[in-house]
């Protein structure tokens, strides 16, 4: 179902039209409910990622930090360029080694055939840290793999990224929102069940896929600079701006 669809869907359930019930809020509790779903998925089963991306910059000499995706949800792999060679870099907490973290620290403790990185947060934005950073500039030499998070639908023709048979809970979860609101309890409780028997039928659904090995949805490649990488199929997105 796609975002008409849905809204129309709503409009059915409630029986509203859009003087009680305006598409704007329509779409702003169909997305809220969106969101909610999509997290649901993503909690409930680790494995299943219909959401992935990813994502290349490039290495600068003796730099360490280098700025989130504007989407990330959560990071499955990074990969550094070192020496010419690609290498899984681990994640760790610097605070847990009791050691400083100066350039001549990192120098000595860290070397490229074992990288690692860190996750910080600086003046509002999120980092990806380096240990080592790199000694040399490195085009495309930083590669991050990871989940992200679900855009909200603003076209009509715009569909959730889950599977088609569970579209509908998010008109279920709309209306749910515009029965409490108006006072619909009788209405707000039968919808509240088929919101939670969806969610049971949405969780049995993707623990089968992931007991069988579940096929992933090919993901797509975006890039943090905005050019055509030649192993891209469409132009990279600049989240510097």
């Amino acid at each position: 179902m796609d975002l008409e669809a849905l809204r129309d869907d709503v409009a059915f359930l409630t029986s509203t039209s859009t003087n009680e019930y305006s598409s704007a809020d329509r779409n702003t509790n169909i997305n809220s409910w969106y969101r909610n779903v999509v997290s649901f998925i993503l909690s409930s089963h680790e494995y299943f990622d219909f959401s992935e991306e990813e994502a290349y910059t490039n290495l600068v000499a003796n730099q360490k930090e280098y700025a989130f995706p504007a989407d990330l949800l959560e990071i499955k792999r990074v990969r550094v360029k070192l020496d010419g060679t690609w290498r899984v870099a681990r994640p760790f907490d610097p605070h847990n080694t009791g050691e400083p973290l100066d350039s001549t620290s990192v120098t000595d403790d860290f070397d490229n055939a074992r990288p690692y990185y860190d996750v910080r947060d600086t003046a509002g934005t999120t980092y990806i840290v380096l240990y080592p950073p790199s000694t040399s500039n490195v085009t495309d030499g930083l590669y991050i793999f990871y989940k992200y998070l679900a855009s909200d639908m603003s076209n009509d023709t715009d569909e959730p990224v889950f599977a088609e048979p569970f579209h509908r809970v998010l008109a279920y979860g709309a209306s749910y929102d515009w029965a409490i609101k108006n006072e619909r309890f009788p209405l707000a409780d039968r919808l509240k069940a088929n919101i939670e028997q969806m969610k049971m039928e949405l969780k049995d659904f993707y623990s089968v896929r992931q007991e069988h090995q579940m096929k992933y949805m090919q993901p797509t490649p975006a890039y943090y600079k905005n050019y055509e990488n030649p192993h891209s199929p469409r132009q990279g997105v600049n989240i510097s701006k």
